[in-house]
């Protein structure tokens, strides 16, 4: 009997051994989030900093772009060498595009994790400021984007901006709000798949439309404080 118990607890030491370093042979990606859209310079470039955690020792991290919707492939680039105390970091410069990323790590010529980003967008923020008009209503029949690349952070801001929670970038769609003060796609669905098409690059819309104010108080407010 007792043999029988030492056999169990000896095959279950031995599953766990086989099971334990499988699990901590990943990488996390704690930056960018997915479908995050960097503003492009007047080159088509922009730098993408990545940052990550691991759990297995490695040597190496690299990264690849991979194109979706315009933008190159970039092939495999070492971000950082030798990372140390379970975290990585690195950046690189790529063009615009639409992108799929991969992270990968290795201890010598071993394959020890990675992970993939669905989305990650190199194009144009836009901004947007105005009344009523530029910060638009919901349940008025706004139609979302068409296009994928079309982006937003959906989130509605009635708090302080020291409040604002960590972005989480979605589609654009039609009962989106546009962070921070966005209500719905509003006109800004059509304009993005237009954007998209005319300048083949993704779109992030930030709305700051406030109701009530006027061109005055946008004017002040560049130099300092306005009043309604």
């Amino acid at each position: 009997m007792r043999s029988t118990v030492y056999g169990k607890l000896a095959a279950w030491v031995i599953f766990l051994c086989l099971y334990v370093p499988s699990a901590y042979a990943q990488l996390n990606l704690s930056q960018p989030a997915n479908r995050t859209v960097l503003q492009r310079d007047k080159n088509n470039s922009a730098t993408v900093y990545i940052r990550g955690t691991y759990e297995k020792v490695i040597d190496r991290v690299e990264v690849q772009l991979r194109a979706i919707n315009g933008g190159n492939n970039s092939g495999w680039i070492t971000i950082q060498d030798n990372p140390q105390g379970g975290s990585y970091a690195g950046q690189v410069d790529w063009t615009g595009g639409w992108y799929e990323m991969e992270v990968r790590g290795w201890l010598g010529g071993q394959l020890v994790g990675s992970t993939t980003l669905p989305r990650l967008g190199i194009g144009e923020v836009f901004m947007i400021a105005g009344q009523s008009n530029a910060q638009g209503y919901l349940n008025y029949g706004a139609q979302g984007a068409g296009d994928d690349r079309v982006n937003c952070i959906n989130y509605y801001n009635t708090s302080s901006v020291s409040e604002l929670p960590q972005p989480a970038f979605e589609h654009l769609g039609a009962n989106s709000y546009i962070a921070p003060r966005g209500n719905s796609a509003w006109g800004y669905g059509r304009l993005g798949d237009v954007l998209a098409a005319r300048l083949g690059v993704p779109i992030l819309f930030y709305n700051m439309g406030w109701y009530g104010s006027a061109m005055r108080n946008w004017r002040e407010s560049i130099n300092g404080p306005t009043f309604s």
